[in-house]
């Protein structure tokens, strides 16, 4: 992998989702070796299962998706015995945080009235049914007769950030965070900052420190100017709505003296807080 990678995404063209049938992709990031995955979705108005049910889980991997459009409805399961589930609408500005072992699934009805899209990202392979590695990774659970699991099954976090408060970023004064979830083995924290208009750095340079392990952020609105320097050599980029920028050791990341957006930020942070 390169130090640093940059996509607009709002250019990048939509493709046949390789793991998912029905659904388009534009994958940002994938590891062939674990399988791991960033991509956006975009789910089609009237996506479904067909005339049956189906749900399942994971052994391994930790999923997390952030909304970004239209509706999408999923279900939730406390267990093999939950024939029915928990109704969850996927809408703008929810987020999900699903550890392994969460039952969760489709129904025919009702079905997404006008489409959908999400940044999706997970720590392996194996969880989109069409996935070479699903077998592996991926556990059916029937609705009739589901048998005995002996697995201890989990529950994942699903919610609607605007129900969590704004905070003071801890490093940065004027900035706003929201911590969305926490470091689970290898998935990384994440976090979504506010950067406020005009905002300008106390002084140039770095404000995110090098590291092996690979940080990703994505304009969720709004933009934003960064630097990236590697050394001697310096790259300039415009962040714009959408915009995705991933790095990792000798690149690290900083701004340029002057206001670093005109009109403000939100940024959904993954593996570091920008600051």
């Amino acid at each position: 992998m390169e130090a640093f990678r940059h996509l607009d995404t709002t250019t990048m063209p939509w493709a046949p989702e390789p793991t998912i049938k029905g659904m388009k992709s534009k994958v940002l990031f994938r590891d062939p070796e674990s399988g791991a995955v960033t991509i956006i979705r975009s789910v089609p108005p009237g996506y479904g299962v067909g005339d049956q049910p189906f749900r399942h889980y994971h052994t391994s991997v930790v999923e997390r998706s952030f909304y970004l459009a239209g509706d999408f409805p999923h279900w939730e399961f406390d267990g093999p015995e939950d024939k029915t589930g928990d109704l969850i609408m996927f809408r703008r500005g929810l987020f999900m945080d699903r550890p392994p072992n969460t039952i969760h699934g489709l129904f025919p009805h009702p079905k997404s009235e006008i489409g959908g899209m999400a940044i999706s990202w997970n720590t392996g392979g194996g969880v989109g049914v069409d996935d070479p590695n699903y077998e592996v990774e991926s556990i059916d659970v029937p609705f009739e007769n589901p048998g005995r699991f002996n697995v201890a099954f989990t529950s994942p976090r699903i919610f609607m950030h605007d129900t969590l408060p704004w905070n003071p970023h801890p490093r940065v004064k004027g900035w706003k965070i929201k911590p969305l979830a926490p470091r689970r083995g290898v998935a990384p924290e994440v976090a979504l900052v506010h950067v406020t208009a005009d905002w300008q750095p106390a002084r140039s340079g770095a404000v995110v420190e090098p590291t092996d392990e690979r940080r990703w952020m994505f304009v969720v609105s709004g933009g934003l100017d960064v630097v990236v320097s590697q050394g001697a050599r310096q790259d300039a980029i415009a962040l714009k709505e959408h915009g995705y920028l991933e790095w990792r050791a000798p690149a690290v990341i900083g701004f340029a003296a002057g206001a670093v957006s005109d009109i403000g930020a939100t940024v959904l942070c993954v593996g570091h807080v920008l600051g």
